[in-house]
């Protein structure tokens, strides 16, 4: 997924494109732009960039696991996993992969060439994780929560889609499928927005079409899109109102919701 995702201050993915995202500040006000995420290791005096948080273990990457991943990490045998609990180091799995993630800490999980860089790392070294989600002009920094996805669709009441921009691939980018937006009026109401798509009663829309819909249909002053395709799902008070084109839910792995206080 090539998105940053800050769940209550807690970095818990990312992705290696800065794209469009939307934070939500304490006071539940929305803000809008485009966020990266930038994160390093530092143990033994040395520092290691993290190529990953919460996702699928690459080549020769150093991925970060917390808790909000599960409760262990999936990999596989081929690589070395470092447990980590209140910035020490507590285990190290070499050649076995799946490493149980500690609640209260975290793991750090290397591949490849990656691997040398924790050759002479021992149970008791310190190990600290420094992260951060960049943006220009610091429209984030109050953010709580940040959702990344994109591309942006609307700004400032106008269209405005930077799917180009942001180096999406052309499922995305090109054609009509289903599309799911967040978005805000200029009374600054939350806009949750789906169109069904990939079947008879609707082939969906463009990027262009779904900003426009917004626009003149929403009143959205601001809005991005979502993940689309089978994963465009709109709940009401626990039921889906909308036609998913899988036929059924599909697992996804963040979601935007309204909850009563």
């Amino acid at each position: 997924a090539h998105k940053v995702l800050e769940s209550n201050d807690v970095i818990v993915g990312r992705g290696d494109y800065k794209r469009s995202a939307i934070g939500i500040n304490p006071d539940g006000s929305i803000v809008f732009g485009q966020v990266s995420y930038y994160g390093e290791v530092i143990v033994n005096g040395e520092n290691y960039t993290i190529n990953g948080v919460n996702c699928g273990r690459s080549a020769n990457s150093i991925i970060l696991y917390n808790n909000r991943y599960g409760t262990s990490t999936g990999t596989n045998e081929s690589g070395i996993e470092i447990v980590v609990r209140n910035n020490t180091v507590t285990n190290i799995l070499r050649g076995k992969g799946n490493s149980p993630i500690p609640y209260d800490g975290f793991v750090i999980s290397a591949h490849g060439s990656a691997i040398q860089n924790f050759s002479n790392v021992s149970v008791g070294d310190s190990i600290y994780v420094q992260e951060m989600a960049i943006d220009d002009y610091g429209n984030f920094d109050d953010a709580v929560h940040i959702i990344g996805a994109g591309p942006r669709l609307v700004m400032g009441g106008q269209v405005y889609v930077t799917a180009d921009e942001e180096s999406f691939p052309s499922d995305i980018r090109v054609g009509r499928a289903p599309r799911a937006a967040f978005g805000v009026t200029i009374y600054g109401d939350y806009i949750f927005a789906v169109v069904d798509g990939r079947q008879a009663h609707s082939r969906g829309c463009t990027l262009q079409e779904w900003a426009d819909i917004l626009v003149n249909q929403f009143g959205a002053v601001d809005a991005i899109n979502l993940d689309g395709g089978g994963s465009a799902e709109l709940i009401v008070k626990g039921n889906v109102v909308n036609s998913p084109s899988d036929g059924k839910e599909r697992p996804v792995a963040s979601a935007l919701m309204i909850l009563p206080k």
